[in-house]
């Protein structure tokens, strides 16, 4: 049977507002990656194992009215004798056994299941009777055709929006690409969901003329979810045939808010997608990017969205070059508004991948831009104790000027001084439970330590100085990051230099204590196999 002509609604919007980022149930995934679809009703549980008789079977080897076994990895979904649901079931360990990974389930209320077969949106409810119907025929090559053309029958010009935008994203995932050239005119204000489902459709045909509407609407005036959604559907794409186009938009000179969301876009969709070719495009915007005045661009070297998703040897060596290069360069004159988020961006990569070591003393000399501790502290201990006796002589001096503050908040400071525990910087901040940043305390401060020593004045909350910030100890600060690669790539002196990290109360609650604690063990360990291994 022949596609009808789709030439109803337009793709685009000129207000697009941000959909709910909450994302539970991957339609895409599960439809193509599930080895038993069944409408089922649990008939007993014994911990992660549940038996259900099955009421309908959409792929895989089972029958209505049979018993089936499946093992419940979704921590999230806790099944309960006679509910009722869509099950998505992967190959188990064993043979002719089940698993339900994640997010893979639909339960059946009241005759309703709750979705949305947009990628990302707020779940609504669907007559449980339709989710079979689209089921059946998904898994039915034979029946796709006639499905197909009903679908168009049903997108007319006044149909209910939400009615519309569910047969758009039927028609995606049984991968209709019927658009005609005649498509170009479909570039009219039109409902953002429906505009948005009607763009998946785009990314099936792959042709030139829907590159054309893709690269439109990535270099137009587009809103953010649209410009998201192109930038996935160009990614599908043969990466040698849509790259060329989309280098006017992969400009690294181009920092407007606009070309830098739009680079991100493209970027993390190859990425997504484990396109390959986009390693020396994504190399060429690192290095020419300066990372002392673009925090926004510190994805580019991530674990998920950015060069480190690629882990290879070649890439560690690679990233560990750009770490060296970065750090070597800092200093007090270049420490602009990026450095800071760049820093830590290099140090999360440096604890996720491996053989990322031997940065110790440029890791250390970034420290002193946010504490005063530099690498002379991994060589001398008693550097410690000097920093020290200069921070509680200045505390005491901030004290003496403003007692009537301290019911309010107290005082922090930290000193940076040179080898010869001379004084050479230093930072006062005055913490409180919430900021207020009304009266600027620099005014307060005694006027020969202004006009001494270059000062500042910092209003940070009582929780501003965590190392960590959760129980797994991930890094929140730089010296958490710091702590943590020392863990892992300890030296002698390193184990000694987190020990007064310890004793000179750099960790100043209880989680930061616990997190320390535990990177002493594991840098100890770390020291115990290289001297063994040295010994052997």
């Amino acid at each position: 049977m022949k596609y009808k002509s789709l030439l109803i609604f337009g793709l685009l919007v000129l207000f697009v507002p941000l959909l709910s980022a909450q994302e539970s149930f991957c339609w895409k995934k599960n439809l193509e990656e599930s080895k038993v679809v069944v409408r089922a009703k649990v008939a007993s549980v014994n911990g992660e194992t549940v038996l259900a008789t099955v009421t309908e079977a959409f792929a895989g080897k089972v029958k209505p009215k049979k018993n089936m076994q499946f093992t419940n990895n979704d921590n999230e979904t806790v099944f309960k004798t006679g509910d009722e649901y869509f099950l998505f079931l992967r190959e188990g360990v064993e043979k002719k056994s089940y698993r339900l990974p994640e997010n893979a389930s639909l339960p059946i209320l009241n005759g309703n299941v709750f979705y949305n077969l947009l990628p990302e949106g707020k779940a609504y409810a669907h007559p449980s009777n339709a989710l079979s119907e689209f089921l059946k025929v998904y898994y039915d090559g034979d029946l796709h055709l006639d499905y197909i053309d009903h679908l168009l029958d049903l997108v007319k010009i006044g149909a209910p929006l939400q009615e519309a935008t569910e047969n758009f994203m039927r028609l995606y995932y049984l991968n209709y690409a019927g658009f005609s050239d005649d498509y170009k005119t479909l570039l009219q204000n039109n409902e953002e969901q429906v505009s948005i489902a009607a763009l998946y459709i785009v990314g099936n045909i792959q042709n030139d003329a829907s590159r054309k509407i893709l690269l439109d609407v990535l270099s137009g005036d587009f809103y953010p979810e649209m410009k998201k959604v192109a930038a996935k559907q160009i990614a599908r794409d043969e990466a040698a045939m849509v790259l060329p186009l989309l280098s006017p938009l992969l400009q690294p000179e181009n920092t407007a808010y606009e070309y830098e969301f739009t680079a991100r876009c493209i970027f993390s969709a190859f990425v997504e997608n484990e396109v390959k070719e986009i390693i020396p495009v994504m190399k060429d915007y690192l290095e020419k990017t300066d990372r002392n005045q673009n925090p926004n661009r510190t994805y580019l070297i991530s674990t998920t969205d950015g060069l480190a998703h690629f882990a290879s040897i070649e890439m560690n060596n690679y990233l560990h070059r750009s770490a060296t290069e970065f750090f070597k360069s800092v200093d007090r004159d270049n420490f602009g508004i990026g450095t800071e988020d760049w820093g830590v961006a290099y140090m999360k990569v440096m604890e996720e991948l491996p053989d990322m070591w031997n940065l110790q003393p440029y890791l250390y000399n970034f420290m002193t831009h946010f504490n005063g501790i530099n690498s002379s502290f991994r060589n001398n201990p008693n550097m410690f104790r000097e920093k020290k006796l200069k921070e509680d002589s200045l505390l005491t001096i901030l004290k003496d000027v403003r007692p009537d503050f301290l019911p309010e908040g107290r005082w922090s400071v930290w000193a940076e001084i040179n080898s010869n525990y001379d004084l050479v910087y230093y930072l006062p901040t005055y913490i409180l439970d919430e900021e207020f940043g009304v009266e600027l305390l620099v005014q307060i401060l005694p006027e020969y330590m202004q006009q001494n020593y270059q000062c500042e004045v910092a209003f940070y909350s009582k929780n501003y100085y965590a190392l960590f910030d959760s129980e797994t100890c991930a890094g929140s600060q730089p010296l958490g990051y710091l702590i943590n690669y020392l863990a892992k790539y300890a030296e002698s002196k390193d184990v000694i230099f987190l020990m007064n990290l310890l004793q000179y109360g750099y960790a100043e609650n209880d989680l930061d204590r616990d997190c320390l604690e535990k990177a002493i063990e594991k840098a100890e360990e770390a020291v115990g196999r290289v001297n063994h291994e040295i010994k052997r």
